[in-house]
């Protein structure tokens, strides 16, 4: 665990990419658990040199390590953001003096209202006390392509994020809905039958 970065989230800095901030372990096995991993030297942690960590279509075990410092006299409530959710399964762990403190589940087979934040990004809430150090542990598996595009958001900044995505999804959808509906009046209002009507408002829904 001495591998890993140290984030400074004391700052005045609401929002951080930190791909380049990771270092990874694949395990192929599956075998590994945190508790083996937390303090295990003998890991041989690699590190990440792209924004965005991506493996492909790799369906080994990750393991990613960072560390979150609050140098000031101020309680930190940050999210850690996964921006991808096509991710099947993410274990999320915090550790304060070898002590973990928090354990999540997220990911696409996980139930949205079992998940730690129920929002389209997966999200996982972690407090860093004053002048305290808490390391992160991420594990992901997935069938699919692996990747993590990860966020360190301020608490306020992630919900107020989600809430405008929120809304700009419900007008996105309204518009669609707006377009059926005029087609399909359209359709009704025409004597003869015109059948492209049809499959243009089922070519839009």
């Amino acid at each position: 665990y001495a591998v890993a970065k140290d984030i400074d989230v004391s700052v005045g800095v609401n929002h951080f990419s930190v791909g380049t901030q990771l270092q990874y372990y694949k395990d192929k096995t599956g075998a590994l658990r945190a508790e083996n991993i937390i303090n295990n030297n003998e890991i041989r942690w690699q590190q990440i040199h792209n924004d965005v960590p991506n493996f492909g279509f790799d369906n080994s075990n990750f393991w990613f390590v960072f560390s979150l410092v609050n140098s000031s006299n101020i309680e930190s409530n940050r999210v850690i953001a996964i921006d991808y959710p096509l991710l099947d399964q993410l274990d999320f762990y915090a550790y304060s003096k070898n002590k973990l403190i928090k354990q999540y589940r997220s990911g696409d087979n996980v139930a949205f209202i079992n998940r730690p934040i129920q929002s389209r990004l997966f999200g996982f809430p972690v407090t860093i006390p004053p002048n305290n150090t808490v390391t992160v542990l991420l594990n992901m598996k997935t069938e699919g392509a692996a990747q993590l595009p990860i966020d360190i958001l301020e608490k306020t900044e992630f919900q107020d994020n989600y809430h405008k995505s929120v809304i700009l999804e419900v007008i996105f959808v309204g518009a669609v809905l707006g377009i059926a509906i005029y087609n399909l009046m359209l359709y009704l209002s025409i004597r003869e039958s015109n059948v492209s009507y049809l499959y243009y408002i089922g070519y839009v829904l």
